[in-house]
């Protein structure tokens, strides 16, 4: 379990950067659709640059934590039943 918690905890922290371009590209179009506007797509570099303009690296890792926090039990829970599952049925 506690090396489930650490693979977790550590992917989410690695990959958080991505996710966050990501997730403000689908926030963008979200929000030009809503409002009716014409929706201009930036690329994922392009976010990344202007997140790393507007808040530099730590803009990037904005809701990191509780992200993180979550990803402990939930990869824990995941590798124990794994783990069970394999010993059941082996």
């Amino acid at each position: 379990m506690t090396a489930g918690a650490c693979a977790g905890m550590a992917y989410n922290l690695l990959i958080f950067p991505a996710d966050s371009i990501k997730s403000q590209i689908q926030t963008d179009e979200e929000i030009m659709q809503a409002t009716g506007k014409k929706i201009v797509r930036r690329g994922f570099f392009k976010v990344g640059r202007d997140i790393f303009k507007s808040d530099g690296i730590p803009g990037f890792y904005r809701g990191c934590g509780i992200t993180v926090a979550r990803a402990a039990p939930s990869s824990a829970i995941i590798f124990m039943t794994y783990e069970l599952l394999t010993r059941q049925f082996s």
